[in-house]
Parts: structure tokens; sequence; C-alpha cells
């Protein structure tokens, strides 16, 4: 052995013709610790649970499933429409949001493998957080955006890939649809606001006149006019009766309407554009919206799973523990050859034993 140790190490070097010669000899050793480390590869394969990964392709909502959305919106109104883009863009901020995963772990995950879902700085939250993964649209208009979830089980990871892409639906479905009422209440008030100043303002007007109605009767009494005199009516016309000198139209005529607008209970009828306004404001008081959570996005196919399993493949992990087996040997063999001739050496020193 110190004649192997010394043609393996010559002048401090290692001899590469040796080496090969020694593991040339021990060939069979060696070989069978890379069948060694095939069979612990297989035992580990054996062992281990694969991992399916289960994924999902989403883009934005069409126009006519926004319909709904938009009723009384857009045009003169004052209320912004919501395009396809804006919604899918508020849709992807729920998608990709913690308060969702959080949410989907408690009511969803957690209690399926039966984890303290409280716990969000566990390691069950952290082995979630890896499974599910968001990969968000490019910067392209309309562009699509993937959703990955990873499980042993196939058909389990689906079902909860399909209901996370739904939660986040009907979340924004209920968001949406909340803001929306809540502005469409708010233009009604603004609406209500408008018609009781023109109201407010249309009184005044009637006090106005009938004040000024007042002090023509007062003039028409002193001038004794019961009636619109037909020289006038030759000379200036009944117009300007009407405009300019009120007191023209006569006592009976000022003493009549004076006490038509005095007991006039509304002023509504005289108000331009009020029944416009009223049905307008009962149109947003009473508006609901009804809006399917399905229209806040549109599947691009189906979520599927991948043709393999996301976990070790078997031909890898088999490669690599017999590779690692035939480097494991030879480092041994190689140790042992090089242990063995120092012991000679120290046994037998200055000489060959």
């Amino acid at each position: 052995m110190s004649h192997q140790h010394e043609h393996l190490i010559r002048d401090g070097e290692l001899d590469l013709f040796e080496i090969s010669r020694l593991f040339w000899k021990k060939r069979k050793a060696i070989l069978g610790g890379g069948l060694l480390g095939a069979l612990i590869g297989l035992s580990h394969l054996w062992i281990s649970v694969p991992v399916y990964q289960a994924r999902a392709i989403v883009g934005p909502p069409s126009s006519t499933g926004l319909a709904a959305l938009n009723k009384g919106r857009g045009g003169a109104d004052g209320l912004e429409l919501l395009d396809v883009s804006k919604v899918f863009d508020l849709y992807m901020g729920v998608l990709g949001s913690e308060a969702l995963r959080r949410h989907f772990f408690d009511s969803v995950y957690a209690p399926a493998l039966k984890i303290k879902s409280a716990n969000y700085s566990g390691e069950g939250y952290a082995k979630f957080s890896r499974a599910l993964r968001v990969v968000p649209p490019s910067g392209r208009r309309g562009g699509r955006a993937a959703v990955l979830l990873e499980d042993s089980d196939p058909g389990r990871a689906v079902d909860w890939l399909e209901r996370y892409i739904n939660m986040a639906a009907t979340q924004i479905r209920d968001d949406l649809i909340n803001e929306l009422e809540e502005e469409a209440s708010l233009k009604a008030d603004i609406i209500e606001r408008s018609i009781r100043g023109e109201r407010i303002a249309a009184k005044h007007q009637r006090e106005d006149k009938i004040a000024r109605l007042y002090d023509a009767l007062t003039i028409a009494r002193a001038l004794a006019l019961e009636g619109f005199p037909s020289s006038a009516e030759k000379v200036f016309g009944q117009g300007l009766a009407m405009e300019g000198l009120p007191y023209l139209r006569g006592v009976q005529a000022l003493e009549a309407e004076i006490k038509a607008m005095e007991s006039r209970t509304s002023d509504d009828p005289y108000i331009d554009g009020l029944r416009q306004q009223q049905a307008k404001m009962e149109f947003y008081r009473r508006l609901k919206i009804e809006f399917l959570a399905d229209d806040v996005y549109q599947w691009d196919g189906v979520a599927h799973i991948v043709d393999w399993p996301s976990g070790p493949r078997s031909k890898v992990v088999v490669i690599l523990g017999f590779t690692l087996g035939l480097l494991m040997s030879m480092l041994l063999v190689s140790f042992l050859a090089c242990s063995r001739g120092a012991v000679q050496l120290s046994k037998c020193p200055g000489r060959r034993c």
C-alpha cells in the first residue's frame, strides 16, 4: 500500500494515471456506490409527495358585461363611465392583494389542511404563499394574467384555484356595486337640493310679483281704472300694460291675479324642467345594480393541471443520486488509499515496507 501511496502522490502532486488505475481496480466498489445513490434517490421519490400545479388565465371583461354597471352614467349626468381596463385593473388589485390571500387561507386552505388559520407568520401560511402565485399582465392594453396554485391533489388544486379567482371577482363586484349605488344616491341628493333651490327661487319670484301687482293696484284705484282703457289700447296696445304699465290692466284684473297668486299652493307647474329633474332624481334614488361576479373578468380557457407534477422528477432524481454515489465512492476510495499508504510510511520511515 505504501507503493500505491507513492504512486498516487509524486513530488507533492497527484498522478492522474495512477488514480485512474486505482479507480479501475475498484470499479466494482465505485459502481456499487453509484447504484446505492440511485437507490437512495428512488427511495426519496417513493416517500416524497408529488406537487401538481393548477394554472388559469384571466383577461379583461367585455363591454357588454359592464352595461349594468354603467346604467345612468355618462353623458351630461356627470358620472364617469367605467371601461373594461379600469374594472380589470381593480380586479387585479384585489386578486393579488394580501387581504384576499388571508381571507382564502382562513376560509378554505387552513380548514382543509387543519392549520391554525390565525397564525399568518407560521409555516402553514408561508407554504400557502409559496403555492399561490399571481402573474400580472404585461403593460400592453388587454393583457392576460396567469394565476398558479400548487397542491399535492390535482383535483383540489384546480378547485381551489377557481374558488380563489371567483372570490376575488365576488369581492370586487360587491365593492363596485356599493360604490356605484352610493354615487347614485349622492347624485339624487344633489338633484333634490337643486329642486329645493328652484322651488325657493320660484316662491320668492311669486312674492316679488305679488308686491309689484299691489303697487299697480294702488295706482289703478287712484286713477279709477276698473278695466283696460280702450283709448290706451289703441295707442299702446295691451303688451305695454302687461310689462311696463301693469296698472293699465285695471282694478278687476289686478285683484283677480293677486288672489290667484296668493292662493297658489305650489309653484312646481311654473318651474321649467322640474318634472324632468324629479324623474331623474327618482331614477337615481331607486337605482339597484344587478351585476354578476363573472362579468368582472373573462376566462381564457379553463383552469387545468400542467402535464407533469411540479415536484421532484424521477429521472432527474435517479441520475443525480447515481452521480453523487459515484463521486462519493471515488472520493472514499482515494481517501482510503492515501490514508493506508500514509500509515505504512509512518511505520517504515525512509524505506519501503
